[in-house]
């Protein structure tokens, strides 16, 4: 069985609007002795849901907000909704992320091409390219355009892409969901990058010897995998990992 990127992407999809909902790691006693902290989340001005980021890294730690991940701020609530300056139609999810009334997401997929400059570009913080749904590549040459750019949401079509990733500027953290069979020489070879702090992959063929590279992903806040044969109680790094935040192993109905 291979998966499809497109179940894969919507998987995701649907992960990132429902938010967090398993704990990587219980607290150690330092976590347990800090005050407990919470996120509100309003889309549109609705509640929508809250996060504990107690022990939060500011501009490390991410917060899935549609296709977009949002490196945290230290805030306690946001209130965030996508905006189209082009056309302004309130079914179309606009190119641009605000979050409490300030535009800090690009999604460079969406940009129309009759509008190729990003506005407000010194103001974003976050931007995404899914290569799937647009059925072009990347280039990575518009992020010069980005000065305070923190991090990339990529959705690579294929595992055959994976290289590209050292196209990007080291210092930006990179949220790498990628369609089509991963293998464990992929995998090995992605555990290198010390900037990715979300992974989503999809594979048949990964097995708990391939994934005992987990563990060299130091700064991983986010970790979800498709796969029919792994089950998670048997993946030792999960309780390694002490920045993981989120993780799910899902099994494709």
């Amino acid at each position: 069985m291979r998966l499809s990127f497109s179940l894969l992407a919507i998987g995701l999809f649907l992960i990132g609007v429902l938010g967090c909902k398993k704990e990587a790691v219980p607290p150690t006693s330092e976590q347990a002795q800090q005050e407990q902290r919470w996120l509100r989340v309003y889309h549109d001005g609705e509640f929508k849901w809250k996060i504990d980021v107690s022990g939060w890294e500011v501009g490390e730690d991410v917060v899935p907000l549609g296709v977009f991940y949002y490196p945290w701020q230290g805030k306690d609530s946001i209130n965030w909704t996508e905006y189209d300056p082009y056309y302004g139609h309130p079914d179309w999810m606009g190119p641009y992320l605000v979050v409490n009334d300030k535009v800090v997401g690009v999604n460079l997929g969406r940009l129309p091409l009759a509008y190729p400059e990003v506005q407000n570009s010194e103001k974003i913080i976050t931007a995404t390219f899914d290569e799937y749904f647009v059925g072009s590549d990347f280039d990575p040459a518009v992020l010069e355009k980005l000065p305070n750019l923190i991090g990339l949401t990529w959705y690579m079509d294929s595992p055959a892409d994976l290289k590209r990733i050292e196209e990007i500027p080291s210092h930006l953290r990179i949220y790498l969901h990628c369609g089509g069979e991963i293998t464990g020489e992929d995998f090995k070879w992605l555990s290198d990058f010390s900037n990715i702090r979300v992974l989503g992959i999809g594979s048949d063929s990964l097995t708990y010897r391939d994934l005992r590279y987990l563990c060299r992903f130091k700064e991983l806040r986010r970790f979800i995998l498709f796969s029919p044969i792994i089950q998670w109680e048997k993946v030792r790094c999960l309780r390694k990992l002490k920045k993981l935040r989120y993780w799910d192993i899902i099994k494709p109905g």
